[in-house]
């Protein structure tokens, strides 16, 4: 992360501490994590993701909870951390359900197809890149990354078979991403 981003990162908490928002900091914290993630600081993607989902837990705000343990698994992921992110996901994944609301719940499919593809399971990460591509609630930052995956999923399943996988979600809805014989599932 550049020295700038940072500034305004520790600009941001300073501020929401000052004004007294406390529901803004683990909004925050999650943020930085995802940057330091993509840009290859583990070590700070995993303080700031550990730290948002400890005040998140604390606050008991769910909607921010979910962010936070699916962003957890999305850290983790980034450092190859399949089994710890799989049980974030799955907690994340189950609140999400409940929660109904539609971004948190998109993220935590795009975070699961991410899984899918990493455990051997292309076919069904491709489903969910077929659900996140039609969906209009797939937030920019999702979308931006699914070339990405695509490409990782063309290269194990061919291009015809993702074709037919991606066709196969983009016939999904978002529940169906989630449930399978009313168990949630990831």
């Amino acid at each position: 992360m550049c020295i700038r981003d940072s500034c305004y990162i520790d600009e941001s908490l300073q501020i929401a501490q000052s004004i007294g928002e406390a529901w803004l900091i683990p909004d925050i914290l999650i943020f930085s994590g995802r940057i330091y993630a993509r840009t290859g600081d583990h070590t700070a993607a995993q303080r700031d993701a550990s730290q948002a989902l400890s005040i998140a837990r604390e606050t008991g705000y769910q909607l921010t909870l979910v962010e936070a343990l699916v962003n957890m698994a999305d850290v983790l992921l980034t450092d190859e951390q399949i089994e710890q992110a799989q049980a974030h996901l799955q907690e994340g994944l189950s609140l999400a359900l409940h929660s109904q609301v539609p971004v948190p719940m998109l993220y935590g499919l795009f975070v699961a197809a991410r899984i899918w593809l990493l455990t051997g399971h292309a076919e069904r990460a491709a489903h969910y890149v077929g659900l996140l591509l039609q969906h209009p609630g797939t937030e920019c930052a999702v979308r931006s990354e699914l070339p990405g995956l695509c490409a990782q999923l063309e290269a194990q399943l061919g291009a015809q078979a993702l074709a037919q996988a991606i066709e196969h979600g983009r016939a999904m809805k978002l529940e169906d991403g989630y449930t399978c014989n009313d168990k949630v599932i990831w």
